[in-house]
């Protein structure tokens, strides 16, 4: 499961060093993708670490377990 993440999170770097490398006019859209590329790889991250406290309950104490979830659902719908 690891691997995803990683493979994603290498993709959409790729992605990101490609497109803000160039020079472009600043318009709504631009801003609108910068906002998306960050968001994708702060979910990226975040799915990580969410899979890490599920995959190990033993170690990771319950509490951050389910604040992790929450936030993550939470910050999906918003």
């Amino acid at each position: 499961m690891v691997t995803l993440q990683i493979g994603c999170l290498i993709i959409t770097g790729f992605i990101m060093a490609l497109y803000f490398s160039t020079k472009r006019v600043r318009t709504s859209s631009h801003r609108v993708y910068c906002a998306l590329l960050i968001l994708s790889v702060f979910y990226l991250i975040f799915d990580r670490i969410t899979i890490y406290t599920v995959n190990h309950l033993e170690s990771v104490a319950p509490a951050v377990n389910l604040v992790m979830h929450r936030f993550f659902l939470m910050s999906l719908l918003g």
